[in-house]
């Protein structure tokens, strides 16, 4: 739907005369030309989207040189989200800008989660994370809110005595993430963070192009680790190796889905130790949210009707 919308209303913009060639009668040209990706995750990485803009194979590239100076065909190209392009007009003339209701700006929000009120919702840079979940969102359903994780798969999960937090990119960031998509999802009482971590590790696992290591097998060997947590198995030294793991696939994968596939677990660790800590020692999670992972599906070839026996 939305891509049908935004291909019509670039049809509209040709016909008032906004896009095209010698845009009212200037010297200006520039258009618009919308491409459908296959619509995994990686695609939107920078770089693997040169790639299949190019007819390529959605995977990221090494960097330098960067899209700036050798990017769609060779050429220097600016690659940039479409919110950002949204406010280049505040980022060129902040002055216009600057004596509004909200001088810094607003961010839009997608809550949702144990709350009362799910749902988009614009707000003020600089507002708390409290007065978003428990005024905007109406509060948490599921007794006293748990945590929070703000940013999408490659988010941060805050503990509630974060909740102080404003929603802008320098607090977050200083906190080791970023506001990224913009959900925010709220945990009650009975959620897991680890049970949410391994959720998230494993749908950029799974996004992962494979072209470095660091995110192709790392991931896989984060998500080990946190089955054995999730399942009583794990002790205090799995933990710290939980920990320097998912470091190092932050520091070393090649693009920004292998370095922010472990935020989650990182963020996790320093600010809901004690959620991790309590599943340890064969204990397993309190809140029976951590179910031992079955990758091991019905053999395809064993499950299809008129299967010959071999002979020996």
């Amino acid at each position: 739907l939305g891509l049908a919308r935004a291909g019509r209303a670039v049809v509209q913009a040709r016909r008032q005369g906004y896009l095209g060639r010698e845009i009212f009668g200037t010297a200006f040209d520039f258009d618009i030309e919308i491409c459908e990706s296959a619509g995994a995750s990686i695609g939107g990485e920078e770089t693997s989207l040169l790639n299949v803009l190019q007819g390529r194979r959605g995977a990221a590239r090494p960097r330098p040189p960067f899209p700036a100076v050798s990017g769609l065909w060779g050429r220097p190209t600016l690659i940039h989200s479409l919110e950002t392009l949204a406010n280049i007009p505040l980022l060129v003339r902040p002055e216009e800008h600057s004596a509004g209701a909200n001088p810094a700006g607003t961010k839009v929000v997608c809550v949702s989660g144990a709350v009362s009120i799910p749902g988009v919702a614009e707000v003020p840079l600089g507002t708390p994370l409290s007065e978003v979940i428990n005024g905007i969102a109406g509060g948490c359903t599921d007794g006293e809110a748990l945590a929070a994780h703000l940013g999408g798969p490659g988010g941060v999960t805050l503990a509630r005595d974060r909740f102080h937090t404003t929603v802008d990119f320098g607090s977050l960031r200083s906190l080791g993430g970023d506001l990224g998509t913009g959900s925010l999802l709220v945990l009650g009482t009975s959620s897991c963070p680890v049970a949410l971590a391994r959720f998230l590790v494993d749908f950029c696992a799974e996004e992962s192009c494979g072209t470095c290591p660091p995110c192709r097998i790392g991931t896989r060997v984060i998500l080990d680790l946190l089955d054995r947590v999730g399942s009583g198995e794990a002790e205090a030294a799995d933990l710290d190796r939980l920990e320097r793991l998912c470091q190092h696939v932050r520091r070393t994968s090649l693009c920004e889905l292998g370095r922010r596939t472990s935020s989650s677990v990182i963020t996790g660790l320093e600010y809901l130790r004690s959620s991790y800590e309590s599943h340890l020692s064969g204990r397993g999670c309190p809140t029976g949210s951590c179910r031992p992972s079955d990758d091991r599906r019905a053999c395809r070839i064993e499950s299809t009707s008129g299967m010959v026996e071999l002979s020996r």
